[in-house]
């Protein structure tokens, strides 16, 4: 996987904006994102979902997580499509 970042809004601070990370191979992606406002009664933090390339993201999100990096890891931990039984995603 490869993570780009996506600067969507000018006037947001840049330590919020979320990172996509997306697998050449399968065309599936990860968004790592922040969220302030809750959905459905979760708490602030950084989340992350997945989809693959033409659908909408699994719902709910993952997380909340203290950064943005301990949900990307989780992510990738998740997502990988390793012998160890991944592909969680």
């Amino acid at each position: 996987m490869h993570p780009k970042t996506v600067a969507l809004d000018p006037q947001r601070c840049a330590k919020y904006e979320p990172l996509y990370d997306v697998d050449p191979s399968s065309g599936a992606t990860v968004e790592v994102f922040y969220a302030d406002r809750m959905f459905d009664g979760m708490r602030a933090g950084w989340y992350w979902w997945s989809c693959k390339s033409g659908s909408v993201p699994k719902w709910p999100p993952k997380g909340a997580f203290r950064t943005s990096y301990s949900a990307y890891r989780d992510a990738v931990s998740r997502c990988s499509d390793g012998s160890s039984g991944g592909g969680q995603c």
